[in-house]
């Protein structure tokens, strides 16, 4: 090898280079070409490196080279050999930058894809975030909606509460209210069987009255019974929605939820009585004739708890004159001095006595199909345990 400029005759080694300075595994090779997009560097029989090859200026094959320390250029021959083998080294190397471009382009494709993929996993969040913010907004909306709803229903069943206590407690006489409060027990009590359905008991003081003939109106009182215990009376007879409550069912010809149950036998009355005992964890009962006799009078000793007068039995229940064949809702007329509602009409009421070895069972007060002379305190009727009719219901008792 010459070192003064000449051709430099020692047989070369020779290894591509990529323009961006990265050398392509496998491709050292004992020859060069020319190309735009190579660079080659060379090696001398001495094993001395830094030779940087470029295109030589003059025609065929030849290259220049600046040797390293040395300050100007000498003529590389380069073989025939060499080459014969550079379209060979070109396919080899285009190839390999081929490949390497798809592969850069297989990961630009599959960056594109994992954003895509990435993207439309946020964006499936962001949906179910939004959807369960959706949902937990609907809960909390039907959540106030449903405690504004119970709110007023509360609201309601209170006022409707404290309605039937005022009408009640108001109808009451102040000697009742004052034995009550001596007893220290209150002169009402509302008995909740839910969903605002309540049994009003009415507190009745121990006493005596006098008990008068049940078929001769105009006779003189027979004799003074007393009542030795007080106890509570129902403020109304039992409804249609109080039975339903307790019982699941209607049986009464007459529906409305406030009419007074009917169609009920005496043992129909006493198995409601023991599901409602259960259920409340009182003691209800019917009543015998004197506690229910006692009570229609309220201390009274005519014909009727307001007087003898049948002019004003219209103003006091339900019966044949004003009934229009039919029940009406409890409550509706005056009560008598006791706060007791229809004690004289609407429907027969049940007692608990029964009549001798006959095993028939008593029911006072009046109907809605009955005339006014049969409607008075006095009055009693009979009939089999088992007898129904829409002019039988009942009415409550509960002890003390």
């Amino acid at each position: 090898m010459e070192s003064s400029g000449g051709e430099i005759e020692a047989k070369l080694q020779v290894r591509p280079v990529l323009k961006d300075g990265t050398v392509p595994k496998g491709m050292e090779v004992g020859f060069f070409f020319r190309s735009d997009l190579l660079e080659v560097v060379a090696c001398d029989n001495w094993g001395r490196a830094g030779y940087v090859v470029t295109p030589w200026s003059g025609s065929g094959h030849g290259y220049s080279c600046q040797m390293e320390g040395v300050a100007r250029k000498a003529k590389l021959v380069v073989s025939d050999e060499m080459a014969a083998h550079a379209g060979e080294l070109q396919d080899r190397i285009n190839e390999r930058i081929k490949r390497a471009e798809e592969a850069a382009q297989e990961r630009k494709r599959e960056e594109v894809e994992q954003k895509r993929l990435q993207g439309e996993a946020e964006r499936k969040q962001i949906q179910k975030e939004k959807k369960q913010q959706r949902l937990q907004e609907e809960a909390v909306r039907k959540r106030r909606q449903q405690e504004e709803a119970e709110r007023a229903r509360k609201e309601q069943l209170d006022k409707k509460k404290e309605e039937l206590s005022d009408k009640i407690l108001s109808a009451m006489s102040d000697w009742q209210l004052r034995e009550a409060k001596e007893h220290n027990l209150p002169p009402l009590e509302l008995v909740d069987l839910g969903n605002g359905v309540y049994i009003p008991m009415v507190f009745i003081p121990e006493g005596e009255f006098w008990k008068r003939n049940a078929v001769l109106p105009f006779k003189k009182f027979d004799r003074c019974v007393k009542v030795d215990q007080p106890f509570y009376m129902g403020a109304f007879q039992v409804t249609n929605e109080q039975w339903q409550s307790v019982m699941g069912n209607v049986p009464s010809e007459f529906k409305g939820s406030q009419h007074p149950v009917e169609q009920v036998s005496h043992n129909d009355a006493c198995d409601f009585i023991n599901h409602l005992n259960e259920r409340t964890g009182k003691v209800f009962t019917l009543p015998n004739e004197d506690q229910w006799e006692y009570s229609c009078r309220a201390r009274s000793r005519s014909r009727y708890c307001f007087g003898d007068s049948k002019a004003e039995l219209d103003n006091y229940c339900w019966y044949y004159e004003n009934s229009e064949r039919s029940t009406h809702p409890v409550g509706l007329k005056y009560p008598n001095p006791w706060g007791l509602f229809d004690m004289h009409g609407n429907v027969w009421e049940w007692c608990d006595d029964d009549i001798g070895a006959c095993l028939r069972r008593v029911y006072r007060g009046g109907n809605w199909n009955i005339s006014a002379n049969y409607c008075r305190s006095a009055f009693r009727y009979s009939g089999s345990p088992d007898r129904r009719s829409s002019l039988l219901g009942f009415r409550l008792l509960m002890t003390i």
